[in-house]
């Protein structure tokens, strides 16, 4: 899963764009009205010094679930981060941060865990202390990576998906749906409830 930083870091090298949205295939926007920049200056408002965030990042806890959707969400995902839909500004610092990520890859992976990857590493580098965690802002996960009702592994506000949402997120869909193409049963279900802005073309 390393590729999806690489890609980013070539984007932020490449000096059009301000901020990068990094979202995993298994993702469906289900609002076109809303927009990226809206949920950005929202969030950074917030903070004190928004020039200072670099990443907006959303956890997953599992602390009041039924012992069911516990063990699933703690097989599936890195517990306290879910880096399937993440903004990072094109900066410098991200590049630092990304390269820092790599370092502790490097140190931490265990042989014996060969399940330790990217999103594990962007966990525990945020969790050191070390000074480029202060550029990583936590917003709430159903702003950018809403998860269905299907795949209860919400965060502490424990808002599942509903209509009106920017996205929908369908991480680990196989533990959760028993159908042969869970993924693609839940991106069906739920395209009936986008809602598109009134000069769409994409309908």
């Amino acid at each position: 899963m390393w590729h999806k930083f690489q890609m980013v870091e070539d984007v932020i090298r490449n000096g059009q764009h301000d901020w990068i949205w990094w979202i995993d295939v298994d993702t469906l926007i289900t609002n076109t009205t809303i927009s990226l920049a809206e949920i950005i200056d929202e969030s950074l408002e917030s903070v004190d010094a928004p020039e200072m965030v670099d990443f907006l990042v959303t956890d997953d806890w599992y602390t009041s679930r039924s012992r069911r959707f516990v063990t699933m969400c703690l097989t599936q995902y890195s517990n306290e981060l879910n880096a399937g839909s993440i903004l990072i500004r094109s900066n410098q610092r991200s590049v630092r941060f990304i390269d820092a990520m790599r370092e502790l890859y490097d140190e931490e992976k265990p042989r014996s865990n060969p399940g330790y990857n990217e999103q594990d590493a962007m966990r525990n580098l945020i969790k050191s202390g070390s000074p480029l965690a202060n550029h990583v802002l936590r917003i709430p996960q159903w702003k950018i990576n809403a998860l269905p009702q299907e795949i209860r592994c919400y965060d502490d506000s424990e808002r599942p998906w509903e209509k009106g949402m920017f996205v929908v997120h369908f991480p680990g869909a196989a533990w959760h749906i028993r159908t042969k193409d869970p993924k693609g049963f839940l991106m069906r279900q739920y395209e009936d409830e986008i809602i598109w802005a009134p000069d769409s073309d994409m309908k």
